[in-house]
């Protein structure tokens, strides 16, 4: 350990395993010691908003700007197809 850090340093904000990420600051947050807690809190609210700005994006990419336009057409698709409303297709 290098630094006073605990434990192995979880991964990089741009690649990695955000699940290990996630269990090392955990990790970390449950010490108790002041610095590292502070520093692992603030690294485990920074990897979730990535995530979710990471899903946000991929969203963004497979359906376009209709997944922000029309929100409705993203409640849609996560109904199964027995329950979805008839489309001018059927």
């Amino acid at each position: 350990m290098t630094g006073g850090r605990p434990g192995p340093m979880p991964a990089t904000r741009t690649s990695g395993d955000a699940g290990q990420a996630r269990h090392w600051w955990q990790q970390a947050i449950s010490t108790g010691h002041p610095e590292a807690t502070s520093r692992a809190e603030h690294e485990l609210r920074t990897l979730d908003r990535q995530v979710k700005e990471r899903q946000e994006g991929e969203k963004f990419g497979r359906y376009g700007y209709l997944a922000y336009a029309d929100p409705a057409l993203m409640n849609q698709s996560q109904q199964p197809p027995a329950t979805r409303p008839p489309t001018p297709e059927d």
